[in-house]
C-alpha cells in the first residue's frame, strides 16, 4: 500500500516569500503548499498508476490516501475501518511522509495525553506552601 494524506497546513501566520497557493520554481527548487510534505509523493503514486496497470502484478498495490492529517488525523479511522472490509488486505505499507529526507523503517510512534493539575499560587519566599503547576509537570510521575 502507498499511503499520504492529501491534506497541508494552514498559511496564517506563515512568511512566504511567493504565492503559497501556486507552485513557483525559484534557484532550482519548487515552493508551495504541502510541496515539502506529502503532495510530492502523492504526484510520483498517480504518476505510476499506468505503470502498475500495465504489469502482471503478483500482488495488487493498494493506494490509501487520507484527510485532515494536519488537524486531527481524522481522515485514517474511515480508512482503516474500509481496509478492513476489504478481501485483499496490503501486506506492508510505505507512507511517503518526509522525516529529514530520509527513509525510516518502522514509525517514531504517537503519545497523546492529558494533564490537568491545579496549582496553588504563592510568593516564592513561601514556596513549600504553594503549587507549582508548570514544575510539578515536569516531574515525572
Amino acid at each position: 500500500m502507498l499511503s499520504g494524506h492529501t491534506d497541508v497546513v494552514p498559511v496564517d501566520g506563515q512568511p512566504w516569500t511567493v504565492d503559497a497557493f501556486r507552485l513557483t520554481e525559484k534557484d532550482g527548487r519548487l515552493y508551495g503548499r504541502g510541496a515539502a510534505d506529502m503532495k510530492g509523493f502523492l504526484a510520483s503514486v498517480l504518476a505510476a498508476v499506468p505503470r502498475f496497470l500495465e504489469r502482471e502484478l503478483k500482488l495488487p498495490v493498494h493506494l490509501a490516501f487520507s484527510y485532515d492529517e494536519e488537524v486531527g488525523c481524522f481522515g485514517v479511522r474511515p480508512m482503516l475501518a474500509e481496509l478492513e472490509k476489504r478481501t485483499h488486505r496490503p501486506v506492508l505499507c510505505l507512507i511517503g511522509e518526509p522525516t529529514a529526507l530520509k527513509p525510516v523503517l518502522g514509525h517514531k510512534g504517537k503519545l497523546a495525553m492529558r494533564c490537568q493539575v491545579k496549582g496553588a499560587p504563592c510568593h516564592s519566599a513561601y514556596a513549600p506552601y504553594g503549587v507549582n503547576a508548570i514544575r510539578f509537570n515536569m516531574r515525572r510521575v
